[in-house]
């Protein structure tokens, strides 16, 4: 009963399987790993196929489980998933292990920092020669007075590089950052777009 509670199903216990909805199938499945409390527990796309409420319940779940001190082998899609559970993460592509680390380090591996928006009264063809050259930059857009950059360095490198584009002249009045996730990692490991 404690382990159907803590999957929130002992209200049900008693209900036949198959009148549980999708959602409940899966938190059965938890259950039903947790029954021998075991130090490793292996959850191969827990949330694929279920709403986003019983998504977010089995993502709960195994954050409790984590706290239990088991250790979770969490395989998925969901790049999001991956990225707010796991404290180590290998990326596979085509059955072979890329890369494995923390999220920092896959970040720092394959130098992943982010996106950059950068808004002023600058033309195009003079923002794309400020920049032309460097390796820590790559457009993703431009026109005049508005620029996006792909930057390949941390947050705390960004002052410098503003400093840097400044200095070539650039008139820059607002600035933005997006850091890169894990999908940045994975794209920029694998080239592609995530696919079954």
């Amino acid at each position: 009963d404690a382990v159907l509670d803590a999957v929130g199903l002992a209200e049900r216990g008693r209900q036949p399987v198959r009148k549980y909805s999708g959602g409940m199938r899966r938190r059965l499945n938890l259950a039903v790993g947790m029954v021998a409390q075991p130090r490793l527990l292996l959850l191969d796309e827990p949330t694929v196929g279920i709403d986003i409420q019983a998504r977010l319940n089995i993502l709960d779940i195994v954050r409790q489980i984590v706290r239990h001190e088991t250790l979770v082998l969490y395989t998925t899609h969901y790049l999001e998933e991956a990225q707010d559970l796991c404290h180590r993460i290998g990326i596979m592509d085509q059955g072979r292990v890329l890369a494995e680390g923390t999220l920092a380090e896959l970040k720092r591996l394959v130098g992943a920092g982010g996106i950059l928006s950068l808004r002023g009264s600058f033309r195009a063809e003079a923002f794309r020669a400020a920049i032309e050259g460097d390796a820590r930059m790559h457009l993703v857009g431009l026109e005049d007075g508005q620029a996006l950059l792909e930057i390949g360095v941390e947050r705390g490198e960004v002052p410098a590089l503003l400093a840097q584009l400044l200095g070539r002249g650039l008139d820059i009045d607002d600035i933005g950052m997006q850091e890169a996730g894990l999908q940045g990692v994975f794209l920029k490991l694998t080239g592609r777009e995530l696919r079954d």
